[in-house]
């Protein structure tokens, strides 16, 4: 079996989608089997190739041929690990918005997504078949680089249009990864004679200005922040109440306790017990924040809000 490459026309998809950005890189789940002690099982290593986006771009390893092949969609502002993904906080720019369809929700029928598309309001510039379904991807004119004002935007913005669109509600977060043309898709339900990932159309003149993208979506958008700020109303009451008794209870037993080299390990229990109290991510915060600067000593290290913060971060993110 010969080996594949990027063709013309997976370079010209890539090229624009990866503009803006620093880094990029070529994903697998097929790597290396290990046993996980957490699960207890054995698992395929995930495993990334990432490459700087100023020089030549790597091929993909000759190793991940008859393996499942993906790229990230959006380019990164920094490398990570080969075990690591982008995240929604790494992303550089956005160059187009995407959403993906499974075959099995249009009668098993890629015909059926495809009239579909016609339907919406601005036909794909790309259209891959996944061997599962069809992406499609609508190029943005010029790059959205992200930063800390429109960073929340634009996640709403590809989160609201994958609505609209009528596109997999799974797949629609800015750290997406998606089936690089070219390469199998090698899920066992698609062999044994697995389908090869291709570009079925790709009009590179088919350029949207962000400004048609965000006439189609503000509305959504805009529904989305209320219901949010309504989430958050109910939080805060939750969190009030919360807050009268345990959490105060919680924060004067922990800083009575927090004798020398304890401190960090009390404030694991303390984020732990907030978590089970119920408490709102954002109101632990501070309950954290109250309890460094009440156990914080002269002399001694001091704990600050950025190592607060962290610690309620992993406690809210564990399972």
């Amino acid at each position: 079996m010969t080996t594949p490459t990027l063709s013309p026309q997976t370079t010209e998809l890539l090229t624009h989608l990866w503009r803006g950005g620093q880094w990029a890189y070529y994903w697998t789940p097929d790597g290396e089997q290990y046993f996980s002690k957490k699960y207890q099982e054995w698992r395929k290593a995930k495993i990334s190739l990432w490459f700087p986006l100023n020089r030549q771009w790597p091929a993909v390893p000759a190793a991940w041929q008859g393996k499942n092949v993906y790229f990230g969609v959006h380019p990164a502002q920094s490398s990570g690990a080969h075990w690591q993904r982008s995240t929604i906080a790494t992303v550089a720019a956005v160059n187009a918005v995407f959403a993906e369809y499974d075959a099995e929700d249009y009668g098993g029928s890629k015909a059926a997504i495809w009239s579909h598309l016609e339907t919406l309001p601005l036909f794909p510039t790309c259209i891959i078949d996944s061997g599962g379904g069809l992406h499609a991807y609508w190029w943005i004119t010029e790059p959205i680089l992200l930063t800390g004002d429109n960073r929340t935007y634009m996640r709403r913005c590809q989160a609201a249009w994958v609505d609209m669109v009528g596109g997999d509600d799974g797949a629609k977060d800015l750290a997406r990864v998606l089936r690089l043309p070219g390469w199998q898709n090698r899920k066992p339900e698609r062999g044994p004679d697995f389908p090869t990932v291709q570009i079925m159309e790709l009009n590179s003149l088919r350029r949207f200005p962000f400004s048609r993208i965000q006439t189609l979506v503000d509305d959504r958008i805009a529904q989305e922040e209320e219901a949010e700020r309504q989430r958050i109303e109910l939080d805060r009451a939750r969190s009030k109440d919360v807050a009268s008794g345990a959490a105060e209870t919680l924060l004067d037993w922990a800083v009575r306790n927090a004798g020398a080299g304890s401190r960090h390990s009390l404030a694991l229990w303390l984020a732990g017990r907030l978590k089970a109290e119920g408490l709102a991510q954002w109101a632990a915060s501070g309950v954290l924040r109250e309890y460094a600067r009440q156990v914080n000593k002269p002399g001694d290290r001091q704990l600050d809000d950025s190592e607060m913060d962290k610690v309620v971060n992993y406690v809210w993110s564990a399972q």
